[in-house]
């Protein structure tokens, strides 16, 4: 294993998502809120665990499960941020059980695929070794449903952004502040997240 910047920037961040969620758990209790919360956290935990360890070990092998690691856990990140919103914003009739099964159906289909890739190259057709700057990574040609998969994601990026606006007019201007601070956490890397996929040509 060989540590670089980059891995250890991803482990630190690893280790706030972690602290992020004893920390909420601790003070505000296991709630429905903070159980959404805590998942989609988790799902940033092993995303970044995942990155970080694709880019310490030098082994192709070692990289590919890493790489499988990082891409089911961000699969699963768009729609626990969604229901979290819905769950923010007592949007009690878009938690339906039947709708929750929706919003989730897309990541256990990722998760399936990419579980079982080698069978159909859905999600990735080809694997290779590059390295820059020093530090080694794996590129893959990307399959059908990877397209498919950033289409999903982006709209469920936007339509948590759409409730958030609109649950702002309506709350009390006390509770404004706090919706403020939830949409300038998730418009940062949102923002971040959109500008690959349209600048750099990358699926996450």
């Amino acid at each position: 294993m060989q540590m670089n910047i980059l891995s250890f920037f991803l482990f630190f961040s690893a280790g706030i998502s972690l602290l992020v969620i004893f920390l909420s758990i601790e003070r505000l209790g296991f709630t429905p809120l903070i159980k959404t919360f805590s998942f989609l956290m988790l799902a940033i935990f092993l995303s970044n665990i995942g990155y970080a360890n694709e880019l310490s070990f030098p082994n192709f092998i070692d990289k590919l499960f890493w790489v499988k690691v990082r891409y089911i856990s961000n699969a699963f990140i768009p729609a626990l941020w969604l229901i979290f919103v819905f769950s923010y914003t007592d949007s009690e009739k878009h938690l339906k059980k039947s709708l929750i099964f929706i919003y989730l159906l897309t990541p256990i289909l990722t998760f399936l695929l990419i579980l079982t890739n080698r069978m159909h190259n859905l999600v990735y057709r080809t694997f290779s070794l590059s390295t820059a700057d020093g530090i080694s990574f794996l590129t893959f040609e990307r399959g059908p449903w990877l397209f498919l998969n950033r289409g999903y994601t982006l709209t469920c990026i936007i339509l948590a952004f759409f409730v958030l606006l609109r649950f702002s007019k309506s709350v009390h201007f006390r509770y404004k502040p706090q919706i403020k601070i939830v949409f300038a956490a998730a418009l940062i890397p949102s923002i971040f997240y959109i500008s690959l996929l349209i600048f750099l040509k990358v699926s996450i």
